[in-house]
């Protein structure tokens, strides 16, 4: 990381906290790219406060974080010169109350606050000299809200929660706020060694529990995240067209179009749940894929081997609702 500038135009305090910053980035960012970024943002921070970052308030960072919003900048942006904020602020300033978590929730927070040529960060009054509130409940509750807070898939939300909480009960009965990496590190060699899981498996508990430590707990984890299993390579069982049309003439006609739809248009099983009906395009023979993985739309293709199907599909349910409609009007 180039340091060698930020003396200019900076008091040597403020030189010092910077310093006492970029050591710690390392833990954080392991992209050697991504480490100088975070402290340009730091550095940038600190040549517009200097020696006030001593006795800055949240509402001076929650108003940085605005101004940045309002300039443009998209929000992966934002969120990192918040994480520099924060190292900087906890780890260069020693100010070891600002925690990185709690300040991520009061920005995506306040972020949702703001409204065209408004400024919410003026209402503030919170100092870093008073704890930040932190969300109540267990850490299965505040992982779950801060999951959703990003926006991060249900399916994702499930299975981090059921891993943090198989992590609390492989460490029972100690307090869960008491556990380290190093249980972690524990924890994945027991999966491994006892029972036996694949990668992918374990892949997924280190992401979890690496998760829960760096969001919810603001703990650096070190050489834990340096801990995943190389993914086996494994010839993929494939069907042949016959197999595969001998399979969907046993289903049953819903479950049978929902597969047919599956195998000809390439969605995932949730996206083909989720379908509407104005999200099947019959005269481009096309299907719009309203936020699929990742929260992108994208169009694929409809299978003119089920469009039949589909519409006729598509005529029963309707009529299915007119009926209701009529009994419920007959009711009234």
């Amino acid at each position: 990381m180039a340091g060698d500038a930020v003396s200019k135009g900076l008091t040597t305090s403020v030189n010092q906290w910077l310093e006492n910053a970029q050591r710690v980035i390392p833990q954080y960012e392991r992209d050697a790219k991504r480490q100088d970024w975070v402290f340009q943002r730091m550095v940038a921070f600190a040549r517009i406060h200097g020696e006030r970052l001593a006795t800055l308030r949240l509402a001076d960072v929650l108003g940085y974080l605005e101004v940045l919003t309002r300039r443009g900048e998209k929000d992966w942006q934002v969120m990192q010169a918040l994480e520099a904020i924060c190292l900087l602020l906890s780890f260069g300033c020693g100010r070891r109350n600002v925690r990185l978590p709690e300040v991520r929730e009061q920005w995506l927070e306040h972020r949702m606050t703001l409204v065209p040529g408004g400024s919410a960060a003026a209402t503030l009054a919170s100092q870093f000299d008073s704890p930040l509130p932190s969300p109540s409940g267990s850490i299965a509750d505040r992982l779950s809200r801060r999951l959703r807070l990003l926006h991060y898939a249900r399916r994702t939300e499930e299975a981090y929660v059921n891993w943090w909480r198989r992590f609390v009960g492989f460490c029972s009965p100690r307090e869960e706020g008491a556990l380290s990496p190093d249980d972690a590190g524990r924890f994945l060699e027991h999966l491994a060694v006892e029972r036996q899981v694949s990668a992918s498996t374990q892949g997924q508990a280190l992401s979890a529990l690496v998760f829960v430590f760096k969001e919810i707990l603001g703990t650096p984890v070190g050489a834990l995240e340096m801990t995943r299993a190389a993914r086996s390579r494994r010839l993929p069982v494939v069907l042949t067209r016959e197999e595969v049309a001998a399979i969907l003439a046993e289903m049953p006609h819903t479950y049978g179009l929902i597969s047919r739809l599956l195998y000809g248009s390439g969605l995932r099983l949730l996206e083909c749940l989720r379908l509407r009906v104005k999200d099947v395009d019959f005269q481009y023979r096309q299907i719009i894929v309203r936020d699929g993985k990742g929260e992108k739309d994208r169009v694929t293709v409809l299978p003119s081997a089920v469009e039949a199907t589909l519409r006729e599909h598509l005529i029963r349910v309707q009529q299915r609702l007119d009926g209701m409609a009529q009994f419920a009007s007959a009711r009234a």
